[in-house]
């Protein structure tokens, strides 16, 4: 029998209502980790009522209360995310997170097993961190001969179009000193 999606959902509802009733651990140390990363990340759609992230991050704290990583290969580390700068970036927003974490006595054992935790969380949080937001500013200058009208109609144009991480720079404003602050120059 091929179990049902409401099937799943109440299965998943009924185990995070039995972690949420008993408080196990695992349970305190997702909540704990959901608050942090809902603090510390700039995130998409990430909610801390997602009962089936809840269920994912409250079985890896489970794994990692009940198991000492030092044993275990890491083969997400590979798979997980392919690119390596969002994996570094990912990994300073948690080591600093987890360091202050593990200072709780109640999710202590969980917490100091830090590279164990990295390496499950990126499947589950990978998906809802918004990582353009974390790219380098680009700052593009427009040069026209058809007057500042022109360029400011332009400007607004790209970043309707690409509002990630642009900052549009006036050729009015720049000297010819600062042209090397700029990364891209549209001309027409």
């Amino acid at each position: 029998i091929i179990p049902h999606q409401i099937e799943t959902t109440e299965l998943v509802k009924d185990t995070v209502g039995f972690l949420k009733q008993n408080q196990l651990p695992s349970y305190q140390a997702t909540e704990l980790i959901l608050d942090e990363f809902l603090k510390n990340l700039h995130t998409i759609g990430l909610k801390k009522d997602n009962l089936l992230l809840i269920e994912s991050l409250s079985s890896i704290h489970y794994h990692a209360y009940l198991f000492k990583a030092d044993s275990i290969r890491f083969y997400f580390s590979k798979f997980a995310y392919n690119e390596r700068k969002y994996h570094r970036l990912f990994y300073k927003k948690f080591q600093p997170i987890a360091e202050r974490l593990a200072k709780i006595p109640e999710v202590a054992p969980i917490f100091e097993q830090s590279e164990f935790l990295f390496n499950h969380y990126i499947p589950f949080i990978a998906p809802y961190i918004d990582w353009s937001y974390y790219e380098k500013i680009i700052r593009v200058q427009i040069l026209t001969e058809n007057g500042r009208y022109t360029e400011i109609k332009l400007g607004k144009d790209i970043i309707n179009i690409l509002p990630h991480r642009l900052e549009m720079i006036s050729s009015y404003q720049l000297e010819p000193a600062h042209e090397e602050e700029v990364d891209l120059i549209v001309t027409d």
